[in-house]
């Protein structure tokens, strides 16, 4: 699978409470200087500030305008789709937020496919789990990549369908992720409701081979606690997720 390592570098500050182009570093290096002319998607990670801001990102042409919150001092990993210039549009409620390259996604004869807008595949039930039929927009996917979006974080969960895995709890008001679906291009997704909204589900783009979901999940959750580090590689420098 054409995933890559970045090591983690700042990307430049946009202008506050808007869209912006992205197409460099903090230092002013150009993305398509440092990355390869096949890059058709990045991982970028968000930085919250002290206090909860919006944040979004998108390719673009997207015609979509979708952001959300990050807690206070938060973070997350996301994916975005790039031009053949290797940029791509962000959005960030205020200057204490930022953005840093982890990562990006090559074309290598298709395995990875991402759109320009996204789909709404919300399911209709409230509180409960469902099932996401993607076979139309994700066809031959193993894996579907999503962004999940609510104005109240409320109670939300993914995993790939005939999983017994179910550990819905509060989530991020905003927030991206990668799971598996059956051959059928079935995955299942819990829908929070809090207050009368809804945390909406937005397929991003899917995964066609080169790749091993599983169907249950294994807590790799790291054994060292206190203010150690321990390293969990999603990216590997050979483009595998595992």
């Amino acid at each position: 699978m054409p995933f890559y390592a970045y090591p983690s570098t700042q990307l430049e500050n946009t202008t506050p409470d808007t869209w912006g182009t992205v197409d460099q570093l903090l230092d002013t290096t150009l993305l398509r200087d440092i990355l390869p002319a096949n890059t058709i998607g990045l991982v970028v990670r968000p930085i919250g500030g002290a206090t909860v801001e919006h944040f979004g990102l998108r390719h673009p042409d997207c015609a979509q305008s979708r952001v959300g919150e990050i807690s206070g001092n938060g973070h997350c990993w996301c994916v975005v789709k790039c031009n053949s210039n290797i940029e791509f549009e962000a959005h960030r409620g205020n200057t204490d937020v930022h953005y840093f390259l982890e990562g990006y996604i090559t074309d290598k004869g298709d395995d990875v496919v991402l759109f320009t807008n996204a789909y709404d595949k919300t399911p209709p039930t409230d509180n409960a789990w469902n099932d996401v039929d993607l076979s139309g927009e994700c066809p031959n996917a193993i894996g579907i990549i999503f962004e999940v979006q609510g104005i109240e974080g409320w109670f939300s969960d993914a995993r790939k369908n005939g999983s017994t895995s179910g550990r819905t709890d509060v989530a991020s008001k905003h927030y991206w992720g990668i799971m598996g679906c059956d051959a059928s291009q079935i995955m299942e997704y819990y829908k929070g409701v809090f207050g009368g909204d809804p945390m909406r589900l937005y397929i991003l783009g899917y995964i066609k081979s080169n790749g091993v979901f599983k169907l249950n999940w294994r807590d790799i959750t790291p054994r060292v606690v206190a203010l150690t580090f321990t390293s969990i590689r999603p990216l590997s420098s050979t483009g595998t997720i595992a």
